[in-house]
């Protein structure tokens, strides 16, 4: 029974790992030597090694921030031949800058070597500034906008964004981002 767990390779901030940081951090797996990076663009490659079932689980990053929203988690079976190629993104927490701007948590996707068609995704949440209000990450095409505190002067949180980057910021303090 072939089991795995793939992850951000230790990467941070807005992009995705290299190949260097994904071999140091599946040696000695059963990913070993079985990830691709190619380019080094974030974007992790697995070969199916077996035909038959598999059950993926993929789960959005937590927004940044005290109370970053968690984000989703999706779990479905898909057949897959020997051979097949996956490409994963695997999202990463969303950062929390000095000004109390906290990112949205990113989105984790697999898609088959074409990127087409999208396999399973799972939203980021949202970022939570402060101690204020969060968002969690939503089953959906898109996650859910961030929201702030706004009973003290704040705004709500930035506008969540379908395209898998993170979100935009609010327009004043204790603001937060949508997830991707």
């Amino acid at each position: 029974n072939f089991q795995a767990e793939f992850s951000n390779c230790g990467a941070e901030g807005q992009f995705g790992p290299t190949q260097i940081q994904c071999n140091e951090v599946y040696l000695n797996t059963d990913l070993e030597g079985m990830v691709f990076v190619p380019d080094d663009a974030g974007i992790q490659e697995w070969i199916a090694p077996v035909s038959g079932i598999y059950t993926i689980e993929v789960l959005g990053a937590q927004g940044g921030g005290d109370n970053g929203g968690l984000g989703a988690k999706i779990t479905g079976e898909f057949e897959f031949i020997s051979g097949d190629v996956l490409k994963i993104a695997i999202g990463q927490q969303g950062t929390n800058d000095p000004g109390n701007n906290p990112g949205g948590g990113g989105g984790t996707f697999v898609v088959n070597q074409y990127n087409n068609p999208l396999i399973i995704a799972a939203g980021g949440g949202g970022g939570g500034s402060d101690n204020y209000n969060n968002k969690h990450g939503q089953s959906s095409n898109c996650g859910q906008d961030g929201i702030g505190n706004t009973t003290s002067g704040g705004q709500d949180g930035g506008t969540s964004n379908c395209e898998g980057l993170g979100g935009t910021t609010g327009a004043a303090t204790n603001r937060g981002s949508g997830g991707a």
